[in-house]
């Protein structure tokens, strides 16, 4: 009885420590999804002999000097741990000169006394921001530390004052180490100095061995000298490299002149090297534009909104402007990139991306289509020859890349890569180009210019194009349904596209190609019976008694959740299971789940899973079109049924 008592107790045990690791790694799994809100972090240490502030940023690390009369940055860490400052510290022989923002009197000087105190404002030491003040009685500066930057704010000044910036590029003094002017002109700094002034007053400083570029922006615009040059030391030796706003160059002694009151922002931050030129500058703009609000998204003048302007306007000098910088990005291939602001000129060979990697020849996310259709509003209001002759070569673009089933792929040239090479509806991007080429082909504005022959081109891949959105509408039970993000190339079959999504129906992929077969004038039954079978399914899967919503946790993140309410409009899924159109959500772990509740943070409040994409389509669209042409549908039918009849010999 002992011995099966003993027994009993550890199998118990043996249990008990399995459901225990298997709660271990349900538990490290759910975390595993969890990606942390970037937040700034502020700690009180000892660096390099002296009391300082340390501000840990997703953007870098400054170590900020506040004991004994001294404030200002003593260090400044990129994300692979350089130090592009490094006061009173290696490497260099005169570490003592290098500091940030190194103001008149020594004031934000690292390691120099200027009577100075600093202060945490209102004690918070953790979150989107943290605030640092600092005074000597006739200046005082406030360092406001977000995730991608650091702004000064002005707040007292008893006369003249600068920024000075004294550093070495990516952590050591180089011949090479460089700094590139809003224009996009790439300088070596000399001992002499190179600018007594300049605008707008940005530029970013970099070594060719970095990862990270450091930017340097003041606002506002105005008359006060800047300067730069290469500290050489008697002995030859490069020290730093030192750039200013407000103070004179060697020729005046670097007099401090021209900057007081408390108007004058400074602005400093890392950004990634590998950013193209017009992208650090749509960065550095938005900065400029909102220096002391968080969450601050890059400027972006280019986007599809910009078909919707007034139509003298595509007349205008401003827009043919535009249409001039937007060819310059136009590949050899004749495709547009994606994600790029078209609308700023490239100032350097970065700006445009490269030919077979990266966002080159697309169709993906509005390129291409909507470049072209801008391109053809100002060829309509101008009549420019250098347009049309870049529109023909994006027309000739699209026809190369139609797969022969009539789809088309995200990028082409292929790449190699499964993902590209899928027939991609995701995002609209294939029923933009059947749009715009529906236009070409009926010769309809603004496209009436096109030649004949690519116009019957475009008729040729139109139809194409409609045969491949027949054949990929899914069936369930003959019954026809909807249309999935993406489709094998070769078998014409529902495909993975990203890990969180999987192959399935997509309720709002399927609601654009729907309203494009509903563009299609005197349409043949077999489009009237994929509208009505679309429509239908977006009908029968309609999410009903929920809405989506925000709510605010304690940590300060905004969580996207589903909540219970009657009276809530209809809602769509983003994906549906194939089989059983389930409501389907993916993480990155390609995990199916079918409550969203159970996404991690960073997919479920970053990621469209819902929306209410049918609405206006099934109210108010579906309607008007339903009793034109399905009421013509049965017409046809029954002529046709009576035919019959008649010819029957029975």
């Amino acid at each position: 009885m002992k011995k099966i008592y003993c027994n009993i107790l550890v199998i118990t045990c043996l249990l008990f420590l399995n459901n225990l690791t298997y709660s271990q790694k349900k538990s490290e799994s759910k975390l595993s999804q969890i990606r942390v809100k970037p937040t700034v972090k502020l700690t009180e240490v000892q660096w390099n002999g002296v009391g300082c502030y340390k501000i840990e940023m997703p953007m870098g690390t400054v170590y900020f000097e506040k004991d004994k009369g001294v404030s200002g940055f003593k260090s400044f860490i990129d994300p692979e741990g350089k130090d592009w400052i490094a006061s009173y510290m290696e490497p260099g022989p005169h570490g003592d000169y290098r500091g940030f923002p190194n103001s008149i009197g020594n004031f934000g000087h690292a390691g120099r006394d200027s009577g100075s105190t600093t202060k945490i404002v209102d004690g918070i030491t953790e979150g989107d921001q943290v605030i640092l003040e600092s005074t000597n009685g006739k200046f005082t500066f406030q360092y406001w530390f977000f995730v991608d930057r650091v702004a000064i704010k002005v707040l007292k000044s008893e006369g003249e004052y600068n920024f000075l910036l004294e550093c070495v590029s990516g952590g050591s003094a180089n011949s090479d180490d460089y700094f590139v002017s809003a224009d996009g002109k790439k300088h070596i700094p000399t001992a002499e100095g190179e600018f007594y002034d300049f605008t707008p007053e940005w530029f970013y400083i970099g070594d060719p061995k970095a990862k990270s570029v450091l930017f340097l922006a003041k606002t506002p615009n105005d008359d006060a000298p800047n300067e730069n040059h290469r500290q050489i030391l008697s002995t030859g030796e490069h020290n730093m490299d030192l750039y200013s706003f407000g103070r004179t160059g060697k020729e005046e002694k670097y007099q401090v002149r021209g900057m007081s009151g408390n108007e004058h922002i400074c602005i400093i931050g890392f950004i990634p090297s590998d950013k193209a030129h017009n992208e650090i500058t749509a960065m550095v703009e938005s900065f400029l534009a909102e220096p002391f609000t968080s969450g601050v998204k890059p400027v972006k003048f280019w986007s599809s909104d910009i078909l919707n302007r007034d139509k003298k306007w595509y007349g205008s000098e401003e827009a043919l402007e535009i249409a001039k910088n937007v060819i310059q990005y136009q590949s050899p291939h004749g495709g547009f990139p994606k994600s790029t602001d078209l609308t700023r000129a490239p100032l350097t060979p970065g700006d445009i991306p490269p030919e077979g990697r990266g966002r080159a020849n697309s169709i993906d996310n509005d390129a291409t289509s909507v470049p072209m259709e801008f391109l053809a509003k100002i060829i309509t209001a101008t009549n420019d020859e250098s347009l049309k002759a870049s529109f023909a070569r994006g027309l000739d673009y699209l026809f190369a890349a139609q797969y022969p089933n009539g789809g088309w792929p995200q990028f082409w040239p292929l790449r190699g890569d499964e993902y590209y090479s899928r027939i991609t509806y995701n995002d609209a991007a294939m029923i933009q180009v059947m749009q715009l080429l529906s236009g070409v082909a009926g010769g309809k504005a603004p496209y009436t210019f096109v030649d004949i022959n690519r116009r019957l081109k475009a008729i040729l891949a139109v139809n194409k194009g409609l045969d491949c959105i027949l054949k990929t509408q899914v069936k369930q039970k003959e019954k026809l349904t909807a249309w999935c993000a993406q489709y094998d190339e070769k078998t014409l079959l529902p495909a993975w596209a990203r890990k969180y999504e999987p192959p399935s129906l997509s309720g709002g992929e399927t609601v654009g190609i729907i309203q494009y077969l509903m563009t299609i004038e005197n349409p043949t039954p077999e489009i009237i019976d994929a509208v009505n079978g679309g429509i239908s399914w977006l009908q029968s899967v309609a999410i009903k008694g929920v809405r989506l919503d925000k709510k605010r946790n304690p940590d300060g993140r905004a969580e996207r959740i589903l909540v219970k309410d009657s009276k809530a409009p209809l809602l769509w899924a983003r994906f549906y299971e194939l089989e059983t159109n389930r409501p389907i959500y993916l993480d990155r772990d390609s995990v199916f789940r079918y409550n969203f509740n159970e996404v991690g943070y960073e997919r479920r409040s970053g990621y469209d899973y819902h929306g209410y994409w049918a609405a206006d389509l099934i109210a108010k669209e579906y309607p008007s079109w339903s009793a034109k042409y399905n009421a013509t549908k049965a017409k046809g039918i029954g002529q046709a049924n009576q035919n019959t009849k008649k010819n029957c010999n029975c």
